[in-house]
């Protein structure tokens, strides 16, 4: 077993630092330093700030002060929390917007064209939350709902970082890869999980964070074209 361009071996998680490994069975992805510009890079990333600000958008009757905290308060027993987290989720919503402002500003400066939202369909069946106690609260499903994209997109910026060679966008994209963690780790926490349950972040490449959307978004020949 053989880490892939890391140096070092996590034993508790079974991973490396750049989350992959390579055995007789698994090669180690490919570099796509040369596989993609930078315009498409900030592109890719763009899409999935598209594709978080829609879900905020089609979860907006469940995602209101009023709707959040009499749910919360069913499942957070401290007042002070529930407050916090109704604040926390709406900046969480004006800093995506924010981003998608700052990539289509970014990407015309450096001559590129932002790519286009795309048409969203977050009812297709995929459940992140089957089975977990709160299953039939709306607001709890489009937290956990909302915390697996954000999982999602945390680790696409790791792999975009590992990716870029450009330091000047590396340095812009890296601010925003940090909060969408802390976002991860917010909403992990409001729903009760693990906040950090691994060593080392999962490592998504720009191709398979493509595939594993593509359920819920209708655009793919756009992204990274």
């Amino acid at each position: 077993m053989e880490c892939c361009g890391a140096q070092c071996y996590d034993p508790s998680v079974n991973l490396c630092c750049d989350g992959f490994l390579r055995d007789l069975q698994t090669s180690c992805p490919p570099s796509a330093a040369t596989n993609f510009t930078e315009i498409q890079i900030l592109n890719y990333l763009l899409s999935l700030e598209n594709l978080k600000l829609a879900f905020f958008e089609q979860a907006n009757l469940t995602l209101t002060p009023t709707q959040l905290r009499s749910s919360l308060e069913i499942w957070l027993s401290d007042p002070a929390l529930v407050n916090r987290s109704i604040v926390a989720i709406q900046r969480m919503e004006a800093q995506v917007r924010g981003y998608t402002n700052f990539y289509h500003d970014y990407i015309n400066l450096l001559g590129g064209t932002p790519v286009r939202t795309c048409t969203y369909n977050f009812n297709t069946g995929f459940d992140p939350a089957s089975g977990l106690q709160y299953d039939n609260d709306p607001v709890f499903r489009n937290l956990t709902m909302l915390a697996y994209l954000e999982d999602i997109i945390a680790s696409a910026y790791a792999g975009a970082m590992s990716i870029l060679q450009v330091p000047e966008s590396l340095g812009r994209i890296s601010t925003i890869g940090t909060v969408h963690a802390r976002h991860a780790a917010f909403l992990a926490l409001v729903l009760e999980d693990n906040p950090f349950p691994q060593t080392f972040n999962t490592v998504l490449l720009p191709t398979t964070v493509r595939d594993i959307v593509s359920q819920f978004q209708q655009c793919q020949d756009q992204i990274l074209a």
